[in-house]
């Protein structure tokens, strides 16, 4: 995994190159500019307290305190920034993590779609259960979440069969369950209209069921990856991290 690289602009030369661009307007207002890729370095920020040396979006004494690098990017060298593995609760000291079976890519392209099968197990005696999609918070410098990659989601199955008295696929529910059941869900997410910013990101999201009653059961957590066409994980780079590091 590349290790980090040197940052080419300090932070006043950032500044002075966003107050151009505030006075200069952007030249196309439907397309926003590509959001910069991590190849930033050491930046001080009130007399040092922010500092990080790799560039990732951590402060260097936050890495210390976990343990964790702050001269590479990409500690455990498992595709994911360090940045990344904190902020969603992985640990970027452990390649298996964050676990490859709740990662799923899409990639830059309007075409691109996937499909997340997940399923609960519950025990039902007439109830109805419903689920439901949820895309968790993300510190992306354009604002964006799970939710903007978000189409559709159908209640799938129910096994055994004969434990749910009506699935309503498209409202997500499941009528009438007894017993113990399997209950499977499917989430449909692809990147649409959104903008094409050239560089990898990725963002969380859970699938919730509630019962009748309205107590949340069970939820299922995911990462949806979003990869530039023609890249993979490994040879990709990561968007910018807001600034300042954390």
């Amino acid at each position: 995994m590349r290790h980090a690289r040197a940052r080419s602009h300090t932070l006043v030369a950032v500044l002075a190159s966003l107050g151009s661009t505030l006075l200069s307007g952007c030249p196309d207002s439907t397309t926003p500019p590509p959001v910069p890729v991590l190849d930033s370095g050491p930046v001080e920020v009130d007399g040092g307290l922010y500092v990080d040396s790799d560039g990732d979006g951590l402060c260097d004494a936050t890495e210390r305190t976990r343990g964790i690098d702050p001269l590479d990017q990409d500690t455990d060298d498992d595709g994911f920034t360090d940045f990344v593995e904190v902020i969603f609760g992985y640990n970027p000291a452990l390649p298996a993590s964050p676990d490859r079976g709740i990662v799923f890519p899409i990639r830059e392209s309007p075409e691109s779609v996937v499909q997340v099968v997940t399923s609960l197990l519950v025990r039902g005696s007439g109830e109805d259960f419903t689920g439901a999609f949820e895309g968790l918070w993300a510190r992306d410098t354009a604002g964006a979440t799970a939710s903007d990659f978000y189409d559709s989601s159908v209640a799938l199955y129910a096994n055994p069969e004969d434990n749910a008295a009506v699935i309503e696929a498209d409202a997500e529910r499941f009528r009438g369950v007894v017993g113990r059941t399997e209950l499977g869900f499917e989430v449909r997410l692809g990147f649409g209209d959104n903008v094409e910013r050239r560089c990898v990101r990725a963002y969380p999201f859970r699938y919730n069921v509630k019962r009748s009653d309205g107590r949340l059961v069970g939820f299922s957590r995911f990462l949806l990856l979003v990869l530039p066409v023609g890249d993979t994980l490994a040879t990709g780079d990561w968007c910018a991290p807001a600034e300042p590091c954390m």
